[in-house]
């Protein structure tokens, strides 16, 4: 599986989306988390942190995290446990 029909997955199992709205929806979410580009890759082909980035992509729900807040989920899971201002 893709990493765009990874993300588009819950979408059309828990959605009524037409597909048109699916593939901007997943072309967004991708965009959000610094993806785009990499829709036609496979996960054994991303690194790491783009798998992490994938995953963030895939859970996002559309309209409830916008670029900022998303860079910042991003930021916290990169800190190894140190804590930054707003993480949890």
């Amino acid at each position: 599986m893709t990493l765009a029909e990874n993300v588009a997955l819950p979408l059309h199992e828990y959605s009524t989306l037409s597909r048109e709205e699916i593939d901007m929806a997943v072309r967004i979410k991708l965009q959000m988390v610094e993806l785009e580009g990499f829709e036609e890759r496979y996960p054994s082909e991303l690194s790491g942190g783009m798998r992490k980035r994938a995953a963030l992509a895939r859970a996002m729900r559309m309209n409830v995290l916008t670029p900022e807040e998303a860079r910042a989920v991003l930021r916290c899971s990169e800190t190894n446990g140190r804590t930054w201002s707003g993480c949890k």
